[in-house]
């Protein structure tokens, strides 16, 4: 009965380490992948409290030549162009970071991507992704808001 206990334990331990580093490594790459492609995954308690979540990384600093290159790609696309000529302006630009681990173990770190943040007043907005290796517009969204005031 003693060794059958022992054996549980040291099966329930090795367990524990291999699940809870996996799970808060994956908790926080969760909240750093939806940071840098702009779109929010919430969860109830980000819904109920309005908190950030974990492992939420900070803002990227993006230079002036990366902010030249993502703006000349869009603006050479016909349907940019048509947003910006109907009223959106640009509101921000955020780069999309991958990492490439090497054979030898090297990472390398590397904006492959950028999101362009157009708004329009306030009735819409529009997230514009570019692919700044191929130099060019890869999926427009746009979100609109309509809002009826009726009298009471």
């Amino acid at each position: 009965m003693r060794r059958a206990l022992v054996i549980a334990l040291i099966a329930l331990a090795a367990v524990a380490a291999t699940v809870i580093p996996t799970y808060a490594y994956l908790n926080s790459f969760r909240g750093y992948a939806q940071a840098q492609s702009g779109y929010q995954i919430k969860t109830p308690g980000e819904i109920m409290f309005k908190c950030r979540p974990r492992g939420y990384p900070p803002r990227l600093e993006v230079s002036e030549d990366f902010k030249q290159r993502v703006l000349g790609i869009a603006e050479s696309d016909g349907d940019v162009k048509n947003l910006l000529s109907e009223g959106y302006n640009i509101t921000a630009i955020r780069p999309i970071v991958k990492a490439f681990v090497q054979g030898d173990g090297t990472v390398t770190v590397k904006a492959t991507r950028a999101v362009l943040l157009l708004s329009k007043d306030k009735t819409g907005w529009a997230n514009v992704e570019v692919d700044v290796e191929a130099g060019k517009v890869i999926k427009i969204i746009i979100h609109s808001r309509t809002v009826i005031q009726k009298g009471s």
